[in-house]
């Protein structure tokens, strides 16, 4: 990706108020003892504006939602500031002595998405329209050092980390999500996505899947002639499971997520953060890609975020 391009994804798209609209900004820090999720938000209720931090991690096994009034919003370029807590590209800042959480994390040798013309961003041609939901992915897998103290306990910051961001009005009525950095290859990682988008009249299933191992890409997307031919859920005592099968001309993918552990954060409709979503930091994917039918990786992700509403129950 360009880096004018992945600037403009990750800045703040400045709206005036008047419609719906939410923005947020999703950091994962993955550490040998304990995996963070950051979600950094604004949105507008009744044209006004708001902010919002969630944190859930693995050692309090709890999500807290935290608001910021317009006047505890500041932006400047390249960096959401709510107070005193800093988010960049480049490293997070974030205190509250109330929840006894602070976080000092910076990232290094990030690992951002190939793309062109055609598909400048993850969303390919559909980054040129107005979407219900616009995803971008700001890095793919990048190194973290820093220091976080969770409840009194200090964890070493030293590990992996992902960084995403959504922008738009609503999350999909339907969707699943998946990200993990943890694989038995190094600088590797797997993201998917699959969710019912609406453009006007027309509705349809759409699909952005990234696999990298060891630094090299390969996308699979909609708007590369991605097809789900198979998906299947049930529900077991040890958490979801969720069957996939997916065609990309002469490729083929085998997933199986066990989507478990889940804790509970909010998520925007039409503006408005009053959808409860599950999520989870300890699933994980079993994937098989074949080439003209022939198995060529297998591979299995573990202490991966997901996210699955609206497919089952």
């Amino acid at each position: 990706m360009r880096k004018e391009t992945l600037e403009q994804e990750f800045a703040y798209h400045e709206t005036n108020g008047k419609k719906p609209y939410f923005e947020g900004w999703y950091y994962k820090i993955q550490t040998s003892e304990v995996s963070v999720g950051v979600i950094v938000g604004i949105h507008y209720e009744k044209g006004i504006r708001n902010g919002f931090i969630q944190v859930l991690d693995t050692y309090r096994n709890i999500s807290d939602y935290l608001v910021f009034p317009d006047e505890d919003i500041h932006i400047e370029e390249h960096k959401i500031k709510f107070k005193e807590n800093e988010f960049t590209r480049h490293y997070l800042h974030f205190h509250d002595e109330e929840k006894q959480l602070h976080m000092d994390v910076q990232f290094h040798q990030q690992h951002h998405l190939h793309g062109n013309i055609y598909m400048p961003t993850i969303m390919g041609p559909f980054s040129y329209m107005e979407m219900e939901c616009t995803h971008a992915i700001i890095s793919l897998h990048h190194r973290c050092d820093g220091k976080l103290l969770i409840q009194g306990k200090a964890f070493d910051a030293k590990g992996i980390g992902y960084i995403e961001k959504d922008r738009g009005t609503s999350f999909p009525k339907r969707y699943l999500w998946y990200q993990s950095n943890s694989c038995r290859k190094k600088e590797s990682c797997f993201f998917l996505s699959i969710a019912d988008i609406p453009i006007k009249q027309l509705e349809f299933q759409g699909i952005i899947c990234v696999l990298m191992l060891q630094g090299k890409q390969k996308r699979f997307a909609t708007y590369l002639g991605a097809k789900v031919t198979h998906m299947e859920m049930m529900r077991k005592k040890e958490g979801v499971h969720a069957f996939l099968h997916m065609k990309q001309g002469s490729y083929e993918l085998d997933i199986h997520l066990l989507y478990r552990d889940v804790y509970s954060l909010k998520a925007p409709v039409s503006g408005i953060m009053c959808k409860t979503v599950k999520e989870s930091l300890n699933s994980i994917a079993k994937v098989i890609i074949y080439h003209h039918h022939k198995i060529i990786e297998k591979q299995i992700f573990q202490k991966g975020g997901c996210e699955i509403s609206g497919y089952y129950g």
